[in-house]
């Protein structure tokens, strides 16, 4: 009993022990390579857990370089005593926590979207198609006119009245004839 003990005790040594894993796509993080052991720090949170809410959520960022940076501070934060290490095996993809953010259209484009759906609502010119432009276009030149529109519609069918949202608006159109050439009447 006492040789199985010894020989247990001879075997366990300091720090955490590797486990590798054969799953496909996994990838196992630890605040230390096998064998060390990991600081506490002296903040909040340990080096590591500081590193990994500084890299780990960077919008677009992929998880390698995530964790490359995050072995970087903490060896940097800790005078490189303490090293974390990636185990496991991920694909040739890009793979992020937090996908990168949507690169917006400039505000010129922006505005001339927003112009010419104004232009095609007001001619649909309904409460409905208002209120579609105004989740679109929440901001903007062209918002404050289609609240203008809203607010007309609303003043002419107020709450409690039925209103067909299906039927345009009836707006104030003003026909004007077109510029007429230079001509004469009279014999010819």
């Amino acid at each position: 009993m006492k040789r199985r003990q010894n020989a247990a005790l001879r075997s366990i040594s300091r720090g955490l022990s590797v486990v590798e894993t054969d799953a496909v796509n996994m990838l196992i993080a630890y605040a230390a390579k096998a064998g060390s052991t990991v600081e506490d720090g002296d903040a909040g949170h340990s080096p590591f857990t500081t590193a990994l809410l500084n890299n780990l959520f960077v919008p677009g960022l992929d998880v390698r370089l995530a964790f490359g940076r995050v072995r970087d501070e903490v060896l940097e934060k800790t005078g490189n005593r303490q090293e974390p290490f990636v185990y496991g095996s991920i694909g040739g993809g890009s793979v992020a926590l937090v996908p990168a953010a949507v690169v917006g259209i400039s505000s010129k484009d922006n505005s001339e979207a927003a112009k010419a759906d104004y232009l095609i609502v007001d001619k649909i010119g309904t409460k409905a198609a208002w209120e579609l432009f105004l989740v679109q276009y929440p901001a903007g030149f062209y918002a404050d006119l289609a609240r203008q529109q809203l607010a007309k519609l609303n003043t002419a069918n107020p709450k409690g009245s039925p209103a067909d949202d299906s039927q345009p608006a009836v707006t104030n159109v003003q026909h004007v004839a077109p510029p007429s050439e230079n001509v004469t009447e009279g014999p010819a």
